[in-house]
């Protein structure tokens, strides 16, 4: 049976980023997304540049801080006279309104400065391509034009025939993995893939995002001995999407 974790979210702070090179060293992780245009970004970059064992992936993000393009004023992607990204929560709003507010070139010229600050950073293009946070149609539609364009892997449809996508968000509070896993129909042909947010609760992050606490059970279960374990002795095979771009079928 085939499982991929994927990590997302290094770059987005301090604490986030010690939890998930901590999630790395204890080895149930190859996948980590990272976001490139936050004061903790360039730490990110510069371990992935250093890391080549290791499958990066671009976690592209226009909610959160400054965008790595210019910008005019009435950019679609930014607050009026602030220069900071429309929140998340700002664009939930939106989409609950059936409202789709991203502007098709703003949004190409950012999310292709962002593959450009990862590439020149690394010295690498990205092993994968994914969204932070919030995806409408505009911004799927560019992710996936740019991801043809530069030739990086994008998995995120969820009728991709190869990967079978497990949400996990609110589950993992008193449990293993591995009672999470045993509770659900893992797909014997798929990659069942599984995706976590490793993190230390810092103040960057209780100011900037709803997604706090559970980072902590996060955190414990990609270190957790028992885990590890139970992958081990059910030949439980890990992936990356290295594994997945050799064998496409």
């Amino acid at each position: 049976m085939k499982v991929l974790f994927r990590i997302d979210d290094l770059g987005l702070s301090l604490g986030i980023n010690r939890a998930i090179m901590q999630s790395i060293d204890f080895q149930l992780v190859k996948n980590i997304g990272i976001i490139v245009n936050l004061p903790y970004s360039k730490e990110g970059l510069e371990f992935a540049k250093h890391h080549n064992k290791l499958c990066f992936g671009l976690h592209v993000n226009l909610v959160l801080g400054r965008p790595c393009s210019e910008v005019a004023e009435n950019s679609s992607l930014i607050h009026s006279g602030m220069g900071n990204f429309i929140s998340s929560s700002t664009r939930r709003i939106e989409l609950n309104s059936e409202k789709d507010l991203f502007d098709c070139d703003d949004t190409y010229n950012e999310v292709k400065a962002q593959i450009e600050k990862f590439i020149h950073t690394t010295g690498r293009k990205p092993d994968y391509i994914d969204q932070h946070a919030v995806s409408t149609p505009t911004t799927n539609k560019v992710v996936k034009c740019l991801a043809i364009e530069y030739q990086i892997p994008y998995y995120e449809d969820k009728d991709n025939p190869v990967i079978l996508f497990h949400p996990l968000i609110n589950e993992l509070a008193g449990n293993d993995l591995y009672q999470m896993i045993d509770r659900r129909k893992l797909d014997l042909e798929k990659v069942n893939h599984f995706i976590f947010h490793p993190g230390y609760i810092d103040d960057y992050l209780i100011r900037s995002s709803s997604l706090t606490y559970s980072r902590l059970f996060d955190l414990n279960l990609l270190n957790s001995v028992t885990t590890k374990k139970w992958l081990v002795d059910n030949n439980i095979k890990m992936q990356t999407f290295w594994d997945i771009a050799n064998n496409p079928c």
